[in-house]
């Protein structure tokens, strides 16, 4: 299955904070499983100004594509929601907000316009009607959930609020006449769940904390393409 890893949204809160999440995407990244990194900041969550977040962001960037190529890796590498920190980072492309799935050939022509042949943009989605919608602007991959209770998403506090582990393979049928994107399964994700949404027609799976809160990443990162 493809899989793909997502940042906390307090990745680069601090120069501190930055190191662990490169320390943890690297590991990640050495397993040789994980085919995207979504880069996924906010900067709501830090005491600094914009600016000093902006070039920490840009930073992480930098280095988590440095790593392309060594050992041979080869990943996708896309940032959340912040086309400059993805150009200028040097990223593949980058994730749009649900709700800015409209946008996608905005993006795409800014990308072009700043020298790049292609570049890979991906959104979110919690329905298939969101899906469908998301799909008539060419997304490269949707992630769809939640699929299991998440930090992400406080707000859903029992399996009767979640979208659930069906959601991604009923978007994929749903889409399958209209050249799909690949379809990640997130939320909650973990090696223990992995296998369910894929068995129920999801094309991979989508970890955040799984993985890069796991003392090792790279193992939980195999364990969770062996299933």
């Amino acid at each position: 299955p493809w899989i793909a890893v997502l940042t906390e949204p307090d990745a680069c809160d601090s120069e501190s904070r930055m190191e662990e999440t490169f320390s943890a995407l690297k590991s990640a990244l050495s397993s040789k499983c994980v085919d995207l990194i979504s880069i996924r900041v906010s900067f709501a969550s830090s005491s600094d100004d914009v600016p000093t977040q902006q070039a920490r962001l840009v930073s992480l960037v930098q280095r988590v594509k440095s790593l392309k190529g060594q050992d041979e890796l080869d990943f996708v590498l896309v940032v959340n929601d912040n086309i400059d920190a993805a150009i200028d980072g040097g990223a593949d492309g980058v994730h749009v907000k649900e709700k800015d799935a409209s946008s996608i050939p905005s993006v795409r022509e800014k990308f072009t316009k700043s020298g790049r042949s292609s570049c890979i943009i991906g959104t979110s989605c919690h329905s298939i009607e969101s899906a469908l919608l998301s799909n008539s602007y060419g997304p490269d991959y949707l992630f769809v959930g939640t699929c299991y209770l998440t930090k992400s998403h406080p707000e859903k506090t029992a399996i009767d609020m979640l979208e659930g582990p069906e959601l991604p393979g009923k978007v994929k049928r749903a889409l399958e006449m209209q050249n799909p994107p690949i379809i990640f399964a997130i939320g909650g994700i973990d090696e223990k769940n992995a296998k369910e949404p894929i068995m129920l027609g999801a094309d991979g799976v989508a970890a955040i904390r799984s993985i890069l809160c796991s003392p090792d990443p790279a193992n939980v990162a195999k364990a969770i393409s062996k299933r």
